[in-house]
């Protein structure tokens, strides 16, 4: 997962997304344009510890002179000769509470 504010790509977790099986990715956001933003994450309900070494990320979480949010994901490579990869995507939703996910 990268944090892209002001052109600048900032790298907060990457995990075992093992190719092959579902994965339940939990992510609590406070959209920001100042530094008290912040990001949590779980992956298969188990809290991950971000960059920085916490369950809780800060910093800011919007692009500087924008008041909508810009949040995409997709199948993202290091190298552009790896294989061909399919990435299903499914149930994705938004809440302002937990208990809204249900």
């Amino acid at each position: 997962m990268t944090v892209n504010t002001s052109g600048t790509g900032n790298r907060i977790w990457s995990g075992p997304i093992n190719p092959g099986a579902w994965h339940d990715i939990t992510m609590e956001v406070k959209w920001s344009l100042n530094n008290d933003g912040y990001i949590r994450l779980w992956h298969n309900g188990v809290a991950q510890v971000l960059k920085g070494g916490s369950t809780t990320w800060t910093g800011q979480t919007m692009n500087p002179g924008t008041t909508q949010i810009y949040y995409k994901e997709g199948l993202y490579r290091i190298s552009p000769t790896a294989p061909t990869g399919i990435v299903y995507h499914s149930g994705f939703r938004v809440a302002s509470t937990q208990a809204g996910l249900d």
